[in-house]
């Protein structure tokens, strides 16, 4: 393990600007939402209400079972609402950084250059993992203690235990994805096994929630969650997904023994002596390349549209009333006299806004196969920078506008089932397709920025990242209208709570045009690999 201290240490200047941002992120997103409970609920018949609306299997199978069902108190809310989708974040956030620091470095070469110097061959793995514990026990520390300081209500126990549960969740994911990377030879698919698991296992433990059977104990997610902070402070279920860290984490370090540097225990499969004339065009090895993460994001935001889908009329019932709710509703430009129509715009908004991040994505991925070299490669062949870049455009404005459309169809069809009226199948639905233009906006954006300032490809990442930062922080810290109209999101006229206006959405179009082309000669003119 010689040299663990040193990697550690680089790890930590190199994530200098990530680490903050995770830890912001999530501090302000846990701490944010508990500080708005008593204003939202103000007395028990509100909570006790909001505790009915719980109990729909689609959100027992979304968030987790239902905590404190006889008391709802605010702690209760925390258990029930927030903890289930932290941990999918701290997940997803600890994945991502042991992949990105193992199986990355390994296939860019970076690791068997740090190697060749007076470092361990256990030195890298030590050091990720050590980074991953300590990045998963401060957010467990902080988020602990944000939440007692911000809500007396919230004991600090049960404040400890939370964050804790979040830490574990962290830890665990983290020792599976450093499994992952000893079995698979690319980073994209060792992220796509470990992502997989945690999906796997989180849809295991959201069916045994909604049927009350075993399967609410499926590792990892279901321990953590019947630990119910606030309501019965478990820590014996916190044991389960820290033992399994502590199995797997020696099982990489073996494993790791057993394969070369830059390899993997997999082994490539043996592709057809002829390739598919699809796999000849940009498009179709793009399409076979991300394959994987169409499905995925499709099957998921379908089952994301189908749940909220299912339950936006007794959400509207039950906030009908709401004076902290209509407020919120009014920031965002939304007419609170039609509250269920006013939902149904929000969460139109919500899923354009994750669709927004995986087409961001399908263009950001450019920029991996440049500093790669594998572009060079392509662009050898008759192939052109403009066709290379271009068809990877319009795949994301493609793949994203049928990923919306299916989250639309899935909201649309379960609110009509709901409602009893087909009408509302079409209202959703075209709230949904509304979103279309600032998607295309964000692909874009991101298309410009490769062009132009290739070395600053994060900044493809605003649009998406600033429209989440105004639709569910925005009106809690009550901005200014003028830093809402920084995002293009904000400018889609907000259907059915208000009239259809095309003006916005056609000069958006102009604008993600103008970007499209901007980007595309600047593609042309600039050297390749450019830093």
């Amino acid at each position: 393990m010689t040299g663990s201290w040193t990697l550690l240490r680089f790890i930590l200047r190199r994530d200098r600007v990530r680490i903050p941002i995770w830890i912001l992120a999530i501090l302000i997103t846990v701490v944010g939402t508990a500080s708005i409970f008593p204003d939202t609920y103000p007395s028990d018949a509100d909570r006790q209400a909001r505790a009915t609306l719980m109990e729909n299997p689609a959100m027992r199978m979304m968030l987790g079972p239902l905590q404190g069902a006889e008391d709802y108190t605010f702690g209760a809310m925390m258990a029930s609402e927030m903890l289930g989708m932290m941990m999918i974040v701290v997940s997803l956030m600890s994945i991502f950084m042991v992949v990105r620091h193992t199986r990355a470095e390994e296939e860019t070469g970076r690791a068997e250059l740090v190697r060749s110097s007076v470092t361990g061959r256990y030195a890298g793995m030590t050091a990720v993992i050590v980074a991953v514990a300590g990045l998963n026990l401060l957010i467990g520390l902080l988020t602990a203690v944000g939440l007692t300081a911000t809500l007396p209500e919230l004991d600090l126990t049960g404040s400890l235990v939370f964050g804790a549960a979040l830490a574990v969740t962290g830890i665990s994911f983290g020792a599976i994805a450093l499994v992952s990377v000893q079995i698979n030879e690319f980073s994209r698919s060792a992220s796509g096994m470990a992502v997989a698991i945690m999906i796997g296992t989180y849809v295991v433990r959201g069916f045994g929630d909604m049927l009350e059977n075993w399967l609410m104990w499926a590792p990892i997610s279901g321990p953590v969650l019947q630990s119910a902070p606030y309501v019965d402070n478990l820590l014996w279920p916190l044991l389960i997904p820290i033992a399994i860290a502590g199995v797997l984490i020696p099982l990489a370090f073996w494993l790791s023994d057993q394969r070369d540097v830059a390899a993997a225990l997999r082994p490539p499969r043996p592709g057809p002596a002829t390739a598919s004339p699809r796999l000849g065009m940009p498009f179709g090895l793009l399409f076979r390349l991300q394959r994987g993460s169409l499905l995925s994001w499709g099957i998921g935001l379908l089952l994301f549209g189908m749940a909220y889908g299912s339950v936006v009329n007794e959400v509207g019932e039950q906030y009908a009333d709401n004076p902290m709710v209509s407020e919120y509703f009014a920031a965002l430009g939304l007419d609170v006299g039609e509250l269920t129509e006013s939902i149904v715009a929000m969460i139109a908004m919500f899923m354009a806004l994750l669709v927004s991040v995986y087409a961001v994505g399908t263009v950001t991925r450019l920029r991996g196969e440049e500093t790669s070299l594998r572009a060079e490669n392509i662009l050898a062949t008759a192939v052109s920078r403009i066709r290379w870049a271009g068809e990877s455009m319009v795949f994301g404005i493609v793949t994203s506008t049928f990923i919306l459309g299916l989250t639309g169809v899935g909201a649309a069809t379960f609110f009509a089932l709901d409602s009893g009226s087909s009408s509302d199948f079409w209202m959703v639905l075209g709230a949904v397709m509304n979103y279309a233009p600032a998607i295309w906006l964000a692909v874009a954006l991101a298309v410009a920025v490769f062009g132009i300032i290739p070395q600053a490809m994060s900044l493809a990442w605003f649009v998406p990242a600033y429209g989440f930062f105004a639709l569910m922080i925005g009106p809690l810290l009550g901005l200014p209208g003028w830093l809402y109209n920084i995002s293009p999101f904000e400018y889609v006229p907000r259907v059915p709570s208000v009239d259809f206006d095309p003006v916005p959405l056609a000069v958006m179009t102009v604008i993600a045009l103008g970007l499209i082309l901007a980007g595309l000669i600047g593609i042309r003119r600039r050297d390749l690999s450019f830093v």
